[in-house]
C-alpha cells in the first residue's frame, strides 16, 4: 500500500536525475522537482512514491514517468494513484508501479493449454496486448527446454508471471524499458551468483558472528602412537599450524 515503508533512494532530484514526466508516446513533457522513494524488486513489481514540489506540472493517473537512482535510470514507471492537495500545503503525492504493470490492462481470453519454448509461449500471450508495448528479448534457456502452461482468463501480467514461475530457480526475469518496444529478458544466473541488496528485495540484513566453533589452529597427526606418532615438529618446529 501507499503507506508501506519503501527501501529508499530518498532525495531531491538533481538536474540529471529529476523524474521525467512522459506522454503516451514516451516523449518528455517535463522534469519534476520531487522527493523520490524507490523500492526496487525482482518480484513483486518495483514501486515508487513521489512527493512533487508545489508549482510543478500536475501529473495525471496512469501517466508514464522515468525515475532514477543516484547512478542510473531505474526505468519507466506508471502512476497508479495520485493524491492532490490544493490550497495550503499544495502539491501531489504519486504512487507508481514498474511499467510491467501495463500488461494487466489486457486479458488472455479463454482457458487454454499451451506448450513450446518460453519464447514461443510468452510471445503468443503477448499477442493479446491492445498496445504492443512488450516483446520477448534475450532468452538464455536451452533451445530444447519446453514448457506446458495453462491459463484461464488471466490478465497478461498474471499469465506472464505464472509462466516465469515455471522456470528453473537459476533463471530470472529482467525487464528493459530503456528502448522501445520494451523487452522481457530471461537471464541465467552465474553458478557462483549470490546477491543481497538493501535496495532490491531485502529491506534489512541481520549478521550474527559466533566464535564458539571458530578454529584457527590445526594439529596434524600421522602414523604411530604416543611419543612415536609422526607430527609436524621435525618439519616446522611446532606440533600445530596457526592461520
Amino acid at each position: 500500500g501507499g503507506d508501506d515503508a519503501p527501501t529508499v533512494v530518498d532525495r531531491i532530484g538533481s538536474a540529471w536525475g529529476m523524474p521525467r514526466l512522459l506522454d503516451s508516446n514516451l516523449n518528455e513533457i517535463a522534469r519534476l522537482e520531487a522527493r523520490v522513494a524507490l523500492s526496487l524488486n525482482l518480484t513483486p513489481l518495483s514501486t515508487a512514491r513521489l512527493k512533487v514540489s508545489p508549482g510543478e506540472t500536475e501529473v495525471p493517473v496512469r501517466a508514464f514517468m522515468e525515475l532514477f537512482t543516484p547512478n542510473e535510470s531505474a526505468g519507466i514507471f506508471r502512476v497508479r494513484e495520485a493524491e492532490t492537495t490544493r490550497g495550503y500545503g499544495a502539491g501531489q503525492t504519486l504512487y507508481l508501479e514498474d511499467a510491467l504493470t501495463t500488461l494487466s490492462d489486457d486479458i488472455a481470453i479463454g482457458v487454454q493449454a499451451m506448450s513450446g519454448t518460453f519464447r514461443q509461449v510468452a510471445s503468443t500471450l503477448l499477442e493479446a496486448q491492445t498496445v504492443k508495448r512488450w516483446v520477448i528479448g534475450d532468452v538464455e534457456l536451452p533451445d530444447e527446454y519446453e514448457l506446458v502452461y495453462e491459463y484461464s482468463y488471466d490478465n497478461l501480467l498474471q499469465a506472464i508471471m505464472g509462466l516465469v514461475n515455471l522456470l528453473p530457480d537459476e533463471y530470472l526475469m529482467e525487464t528493459d524499458t530503456l528502448s522501445y518496444p520494451w523487452k522481457i529478458n530471461i537471464r541465467k544466473l552465474p553458478e557462483d551468483f549470490c546477491e543481497c541488496r538493501l535496495s532490491r528485495n531485502t529491506s534489512s540484513v541481520r549478521i550474527n558472528v559466533d566464535s564458539s566453533e571458530q578454529c584457527n589452529r590445526v594439529y596434524a597427526f600421522g602414523a604411530g602412537e604416543g611419543t612415536d606418532r609422526i607430527g609436524l615438529t621435525s618439519l616446522i618446529g611446532s606440533e600445530y599450524l596457526d592461520d
